[in-house]
Formats: structure tokens, sequence, C-alpha cells
């Protein structure tokens, strides 16, 4: 049985990387759902505890474990940061931050949305 070829481009690897890379820098942070974060005594407001994790819940904003003072747009709510309503993406700074983030204390700021 012979393969049939299809018509129609493909991307090479790299350049549909780039490509999903651009689409998700363009959405807003607010179309990102809230991610489960370690738990770290009682979970923040609308997260549920599930073994070593706490679970956002519907309505849930954006939380991180808090080190030191809590990053711009982020208040502190227990052992954690909650972000606001335009709240920046946020990862834990060890050494310089990546391309597109920016120092703020502890943690390293994406662009703000």
């Amino acid at each position: 049985m012979k393969k049939r070829m299809t018509t129609g481009a493909v991307l090479p690897g790299y350049a549909a990387i780039l490509l999903l890379h651009a689409f998700l820098a363009a959405m807003p942070a607010q179309a990102c759902d809230p991610l489960p974060i370690e738990k770290d005594g009682l979970c923040p407001f609308k997260y549920s505890p599930s073994g070593i994790y706490c679970i956002p819940q519907p309505g849930a904003q954006p939380a991180i474990l808090k080190r030191g003072l809590c990053p711009f747009s982020y208040s502190p709510s227990g052992n954690y940061c909650l972000g606001g309503n335009n709240a920046s993406a946020v990862i834990e700074k060890h050494g310089p931050c990546p391309s597109g983030f920016t120092p703020s204390g502890e943690y390293c700021l994406g662009q703000e949305h």
C-alpha cells in the first residue's frame, strides 16, 4: 500500500515553537487558570488542600509561596502571596531573571498584562 502525501506546508519544529511562544506571550494573564501550589500551612483563599498541594477553586487568584516580601501586584495571605487582577507572571529568582522578566525581591516578574 502506498502512503499518500498531504499537501500543505508544515512549519519546521523551531518555527512552530516560536509561533506558539508568540501566541502565549500575547495572551493576557487572566486567560490562564491559577495552578496548584505547594501546601505550606493553611491553603490560601479559594484553594482547597489535596495532599501536599493547594488546588485552586473557581474564582481563585494566582498564588505563590511567600519568600520574603510579596512581589509587585501581589499581597500577603498567610504563607502565600495572592495576585491581584493585573498580576504579572511570577517565578522564584535564582540568579539573574530570564529575558522578559524583571527582578522584584526574591522573584522575577513577567511582563504586566
